[in-house]
């Protein structure tokens, strides 16, 4: 299974760290995901990982964009994801 959970902003948003979340009551699912910030002309992958959970924190170098996608590029059965968030740690 595939599918995309794409955030687009009102303006440009700086962050460094992403957390997902994955709605556990059913299983979890996600098997392989990426976050990725749009740049203007394409996608950039900021980062990938193999699993979410019952919560996963992505660490990356500051990046700014005003849309940001939660790529989820194989999962055991349909992506429920409980929660999305980017934030700015110093």
């Amino acid at each position: 299974h595939h599918s995309v959970l794409e955030v687009t902003f009102a303006s440009p948003l700086t962050f460094n760290r992403s957390l997902a979340m994955e709605w556990l009551p059913a299983g979890q699912r996600i098997e392989h995901y990426r976050v990725e910030a749009w740049d203007g002309k394409g996608w950039k992958v900021v980062a990938e990982g193999h699993a979410i959970g019952h919560k996963k924190i992505d660490v990356f170098p500051t990046v700014t964009s005003n849309r940001v996608r939660l790529n989820i590029l194989c999962s055991a059965g349909e992506a429920r994801i409980r929660e999305f968030q980017l934030f700015r740690v110093p």
